[in-house]
């Protein structure tokens, strides 16, 4: 995972959080008010917000799981190229 990468992991998850946090808000508001539709825009940026920070996560997840496998690769490549040199010495007669 870059830097870049990162860096926007992060920032999703914050928004998702601010998401979270502004339809938190909302909600209360719509409560003191008695505002139905104001209600259904706080339960809507919760849920944006829980979409958003779970989506990161994933992201960061994967990425890892990437990099892991992307690393086995290239040792299971190094070992098949170092026995393909033991094979070529041998049938050279080194």
């Amino acid at each position: 995972m870059t830097e870049k990468d990162k860096k926007d992991t992060k920032e999703s998850k914050l928004e998702g959080k601010l998401n979270q946090l502004k339809g938190s808000a909302k909600e209360i508001a719509a409560e003191l008010t008695g505002n139905a539709e104001l209600e259904l825009e706080g339960k809507a940026d919760k849920l944006k917000g829980k979409a958003q920070e779970k989506t990161a996560e994933l992201k960061e997840k994967a990425d890892k799981k990437a990099a892991e496998l992307k690393e086995k690769a290239e040792e299971k490549a190094a070992e098949l190229k170092e026995k393909a040199e033991d094979a070529i010495d041998k049938l050279k007669g080194n």
